[in-house]
């Protein structure tokens, strides 16, 4: 199975549940053993066992799953799903902001689809 085809059996994005920039990430880091843009080289048996630790995010999702699994964002991934859910029904910034408790900087950036630093503003 091709890397498109793989996306298209397990998508949408699992946090957002969108459909455009879908890409393949580790589930955990701890399972991973090769990068994510390599496991279409493996051959098929230990493609599909490292598939097997995986999941699809769009790209937005994914940026975020990786700052906050890096240490770099202080939001959890529940508040990060929460968050596209309330934009998905136009809360604007500030709004945005004060439902999870984040500066508007914050939830701009978050709007701009760009990780942060945990205490930068």
């Amino acid at each position: 199975m091709h890397r498109d085809a793989w996306i298209a059996a397990h998508g949408p994005c699992v946090y957002c549940y969108g459909t455009d920039n879908l890409e393949v990430d580790h589930v955990e880091r701890k399972n991973k053993t090769i990068r994510t843009r390599d496991i279409w080289r493996l051959g098929q048996t230990r493609r599909e066992a490292e598939l097997k630790h995986c999941q699809v995010l769009c790209r937005q999702c994914h940026i975020l799953k990786t700052a906050q699994d890096n240490g770099h964002w202080p939001l959890s991934i529940e508040d990060v799903d929460l968050f596209w859910k309330l934009k998905k029904l136009g809360l604007k910034e500030k709004r945005l902001a004060g439902a999870l408790g984040i500066s508007v900087s914050r939830a701009r950036n978050l709007l701009e689809g760009m990780s942060y630093r945990r205490g930068e503003n």
